[in-house]
């Protein structure tokens, strides 16, 4: 089946008639703008047999004419949805098998009809606005503007407002960076789920949770510049995937994997960057940094409030001022939660996703060779991945023992230098454990992981201080109302617990370096 690739982009309905309005567009255009009433029946089983085999059959009615779709496979991310499509002809609004030819279709609706009559699901009824836009490099897309509704037989909606963006001919890295120039226009999101997606949502009633990173998967022979690329779509898709529930102020968790993401990124990058030149990435670090800031408080007040002051609270609850510490804290919690949901939901997020898609879809480049550059850096294209990840861990491996030894003297600086070192051998061991026997990277895994935990409760002294300096003292207030002993009493829990963990450090340590390193 070929293979259709389009961007998509949500956007308000209220800026619609500011983005048709723009010369841009008609400056453009090479073809007769056409405006079109679609109405859309997906059809499935009732035990959903073509979602559990992610295939989604559609009849779509344009003027007269039926058209049947079958669309599956491929991914999304970023906005960007890649999948197979099949298309026909078919003389009335009912499924239409007999023109199939692939033998797997043939095979998959041979299964469906076991399974109970095919019926409507859902429907979509929208106006499309579309035309064929030539961008200055030569590619040419077909442009989509939609509007109306998703329905189900029992009267549930969503509203449809967005932009479609198929690539017809070119790279798939203009459509990324027409999208910038949209952008500058209108503001809009990045849309990862499709009208189908959608509509199964709201017939299944789907609730969505966090989601944790993917399995990366690698093969053995895969080249570098193939092997980055899949690395960092993985970790683009686990930011992405968790952006829509942060953003409605859902579980805290889902902040806490937005920036577990946005630190496997930057992960990925620094692990890469010994063999590639990075200048399309390099053009979003500085917003990543800047995101990657404003979700750090937001996740260490969730964790400060949640875990190490309600913990505090329980046990010395009898004390008023551990109250009133505690509602101050959840107010300074709720405001960072504020901030980092304005980041993620601000133009400047956009534009660094853009940019980084924009990236990933175009030609990775060798830093260019001079004597000073390792023979890694000269032959990195041709290397394959496990030569380079071997490279990898071993650097990162080594660069764990050196931090430790700086840690020994208790600074706070370097236990929290080596808690990061842990934290990136570990995400790096991740990224590359496709290629290693399965059982020795999970207890290599398995050590960092305790490492990074321990080290964590090692610095948490140095994170609660920092957090209770927030916590001015209100204007007016008389400082015997417990605050400062409340105060007191929580700096003393995390310094005593810091104390303790830090006495296992050393044992802690010893195992990891005892274990054999398995690649």
């Amino acid at each position: 089946m070929p293979l259709e690739i389009e961007l998509k982009l949500r956007l308000s309905p209220e800026d619609v008639g500011r983005l048709r309005g723009d010369p841009l567009l008609t400056s453009l255009t090479v073809s007769r703008p056409v405006s079109q009433k679609l109405f859309t029946a997906y059809y499935d089983t009732p035990d959903l047999y073509l979602q559990r085999h992610q295939m989604a059959l559609r009849l779509r009615h344009i003027g007269r004419k039926w058209i049947q779709s079958i669309k599956g496979g491929g991914e999304a991310a970023l906005g960007l949805h890649q999948r197979h499509e099949w298309e026909s002809m078919v003389p009335t609004g009912r499924p239409d098998f007999s023109q199939i030819t692939d033998p797997s279709l043939i095979r998959l609706f041979d299964g469906a009809e076991s399974h109970g009559q095919l019926c409507v699901l859902f429907t979509t009824d929208f106006q499309r606005s579309k035309r064929v836009l030539r961008l200055v490099d030569g590619s040419e897309i077909e442009f989509s503007l939609d509007r109306g509704v998703i329905r189900t037989p029992a009267d549930f909606t969503s509203e449809i407002c967005e932009i479609e963006l198929e690539l017809k001919s070119g790279s798939a890295q203009s459509l990324y960076q027409f999208a910038l120039d949209i952008l500058h226009i209108v503001p809009f999101r990045l849309e990862n789920t499709s009208k189908a997606e959608r509509g199964y949502r709201l017939v299944t009633g789907f609730k969505p949770t966090p989601i944790r990173a993917a399995a990366v998967r690698l093969e053995t022979e895969m080249k570098l510049g193939e092997a980055i690329k899949v690395i960092a779509w993985n970790c683009l898709d686990h930011l992405h995937g968790n952006e829509a529930g942060m953003l409605q102020h859902q579980d805290p968790e889902y902040l806490h994997q937005m920036r577990v993401a946005l630190r496997r990124i930057r992960t990925a990058r620094r692990v890469f960057a010994r063999a590639f030149a990075a200048t399309g990435f390099a053009s979003a670090t500085s917003d990543l940094k800047w995101l990657s800031r404003s979700l750090g408080g937001a996740r260490d007040w969730d964790v400060f409030v949640s875990e190490t002051l309600s913990e505090v609270r329980n046990y010395f609850h009898e004390r008023p001022g551990i109250f009133a510490l505690w509602e101050e804290c959840e107010q300074i919690r709720q405001n960072h939660n504020e901030a980092a949901c304005e980041a993620v939901g601000s133009t400047r997020y956009t534009e660094a996703m853009l940019r980084l898609g924009a990236w990933l879809n175009a030609e990775i480049r060798l830093l260019a060779p001079d004597s000073q550059q390792s023979e890694l850096r000269k032959t990195g294209l041709e290397w394959p991945v496990k030569k380079f990840a071997d490279s990898a861990l071993s650097h990162g491996h080594e660069k764990l023992k050196k931090y430790y030894k700086r840690a020994e003297g208790q600074s706070s600086e370097a236990v929290h230098a080596l808690r990061i070192a842990v934290k990136e051998q570990r995400y790096t061991a991740e990224f590359f454990s496709d290629l290693y026997r399965r059982k020795r990277v999970k207890r290599y895994i398995k050590s960092l992981t305790g490492l990074q935990e321990t080290l964590g409760a090692v610095i948490d002294t140095t994170v609660t201080e920092r957090l209770l300096n927030e916590v001015g003292v209100a204007e007016g207030r008389d400082e015997n109302d417990g605050m400062c002993e409340a105060r007191g009493i929580v700096l003393g829990w995390t310094v005593q617990r810091g104390l303790m963990k830090r006495s296992e450090l050393d044992e802690i340590w010893g195992d990891f370096a005892k274990k054999e390193v398995f690649w």
